[in-house]
């Protein structure tokens, strides 16, 4: 999953307020080498209200490729994050993982897809005030160096006068996606 940096985070102040304003309550964050972890690792964090938080992994490394290293991030409670790796051969990729609690989301919904992928529900939103979060797994099999990487989009043409989430996978190159949207006021 390619997540926001934290720089990338910060810079988005139009949407998440002024730096040191009241939109953003924390911001935690920490590394993860693939080489070193076990398939599921649950690392603790300061609690934090999970309706109003988010979370998210970014990877870095000589090695980081698909078809070698695989993670995704979610909550497992208000005090932990669970990163998922599925990699074969280990590797020795850093994850770096963050978790912001904000103080003005309007909502947040998420949830896990596997395939076969359809459409999304969720709850209408204000496309302005809201973007998409997610992390991923692909197949061994299927990616190869010409791959577009797959994504979640907002698709409202669908199915007009609802809002739902759409993965665009052109390749058919990943197994699960963990997503969350969120709003703000």
């Amino acid at each position: 999953m390619q997540g926001l940096l934290s720089n990338e985070l910060l810079s988005r102040s139009n949407l998440f307020g002024s730096i040191g304003g009241s939109n953003i309550k924390s911001v935690q964050s920490g590394v993860i080498n693939m080489s070193t972890t076990s398939k599921d690792n649950l690392i603790p964090i300061s609690n934090v209200n999970l309706a109003n938080s988010i979370c998210y992994i970014v990877g870095t490394g000589s090695s980081f490729n698909p078809t070698q290293d695989k993670a995704t991030i979610e909550f497992e409670s208000s005090d932990q994050v669970k990163i998922s790796v599925d990699f074969s051969p280990p590797s020795s990729t850093t994850l770096y993982w963050y978790v912001v609690e904000f103080n003005n989301l309007k909502s947040k919904q998420y949830g896990t897809i596997t395939r076969p992928f359809s459409y999304i529900d969720i709850t209408n939103i204000n496309l302005q005030k809201s973007f998409i979060i997610y992390s991923y797994t692909w197949t061994e099999t299927s990616y190869s160096a010409n791959t577009r990487e797959p994504y979640l989009i907002f698709n409202t043409t669908a199915y007009p006068g609802n809002i739902k989430l759409q993965i665009k996978d052109d390749y058919n190159c990943i197994n699960k996606v963990n997503w969350q949207v969120i709003e703000f006021n």
